[in-house]
């Protein structure tokens, strides 16, 4: 039965985001349950296509209204290791920002993650929001060929509003974006 309800709870987050999910857990010494803040991110990285042995770029959109800071990301446990980004990326109110970090593993001791490697479906990027074909401008003309698939992993984000400096941390979802196109 817990397990059926977390599946609800893994489906409910997905279909209707994150804003109408609360934060879970207790929080650190110093941190406060705050609220989901409207940041959409993406990370990608040219390690992943086997084209270069760059770090990663993580590229975010702040449709709220007031400044934020993600400070960190960690994978959920079941990750080995938990996995941490230490980001400190400044996001304005209703703006952009970018950042390039050292290359930090985010797809080992994740089985789906593995089975869709070793399958070789390609890792077009991993983020915090579903994502249709048509936000990277792809033109489906053969969809008997072309597939699309998506694994999902928790991911606690630390956030810091930088006006009040009020610190607190959100449980969400990381969403990995794989895709198979036909051979040429």
């Amino acid at each position: 039965m817990t397990r059926h309800l977390s599946l609800v709870h893994k489906l409910c987050t997905l279909l209707l985001g994150p804003a109408l999910v609360s934060a879970q857990g207790a929080p650190d010494a110093g941190m406060t349950d705050g609220p989901v803040p409207d940041v959409r991110f993406a990370i990608y990285s040219g390690v992943w296509s086997g084209r270069s042995d760059a770090g990663l770029r993580i590229v975010a959109r702040n449709s709220g209204t007031r400044s934020l800071q993600l400070e960190s990301l960690t994978l959920a446990q079941g990750s080995g290791g938990q996995p941490v980004m230490h980001l400190a990326l400044a996001v304005p109110a209703a703006g952009w920002a970018e950042a390039e970090t050292a290359y930090v593993d985010l797809l080992s001791d994740d089985q789906c993650v593995t089975d869709s490697l070793s399958d070789e479906w390609k890792l077009m990027e991993i983020s915090n929001y579903p994502l249709h074909p048509s936000v990277r401008g792809l033109i489906i003309e053969d969809s008997q060929s072309f597939r699309i698939f998506q694994c999902i992993r928790g991911v606690t984000l630390r956030w810091l509003d930088t006006a009040t400096r009020e610190q607190w941390e959100t449980e969400e979802w990381l969403l990995y974006h794989f895709e198979r196109r036909p051979p040429p």
